[in-house]
């Protein structure tokens, strides 16, 4: 197998292969949308234990033929990026961050129920959105969209100052965090 392949990508390989897969799909008529493709995950597994439940609720939808493209990418993307660690013998699992354990403590109960909570909020507030934060920036922004351009100042300024509130007088420097090489 060649060397590259068992290597981990440098930042600035991974984004230009990230931008020619968006180019990729939008040629054939498809898009990364992540949030979106979880939906269609849900909508999948919903129809099949109760499929009664799709046709009275608004927010799950209907099945659709664009779900078997979003679920395959999701697969793609968990499985490559799992397949790529482990050539690159990069793969670990890490605990909460150091930061996260300062400032909060190293509860897992707290942690996992925060992380989940958050993950949820982000699901349903793409969804009312039409859209999530990888379109926003992965499709909306290379093609000129406005309203990707305000969307994405929206969630770095809303990141820096959620960072603030979550962290402020704390000590913020971190060490020892293996992608911090470059």
């Amino acid at each position: 197998m060649r060397e590259w392949i068992k290597t981990e990508w440098h930042w600035s390989l991974s984004g230009v292969v990230a931008g020619i897969a968006v180019v990729l799909a939008m040629l054939i008529g498809k898009n990364f949308a992540i949030a979106g493709a979880f939906l269609a995950l849900v909508r999948n597994i919903v129809n099949i234990v109760n499929p009664e439940y799709l046709t009275g609720t608004v927010f799950i939808g209907q099945v659709r033929d664009a779900d078997t493209w979003m679920i395959a990418m999701l697969g793609g993307i968990s499985l490559g990026g799992f397949a790529a660690a482990r050539l690159a013998g990069t793969f670990q699992l890490h605990g909460a961050p150091a930061m996260w354990s300062k400032t909060f403590g190293n509860s897992a109960w707290k942690r996992v129920t925060t992380v989940f909570t958050g993950g949820i909020l982000l699901g349903v507030g793409a969804n009312i959105g039409s859209g999530c934060t990888t379109g926003a920036f992965l499709i909306g922004v290379p093609t000129l969209s406005v309203g990707s351009f305000a969307t994405s100042i929206s969630f770095f300024a809303a990141a820096i100052v959620a960072a603030n509130i979550l962290y402020a007088g704390k000590d913020k420097k971190i060490e020892n965090l293996p992608y911090q090489e470059d």
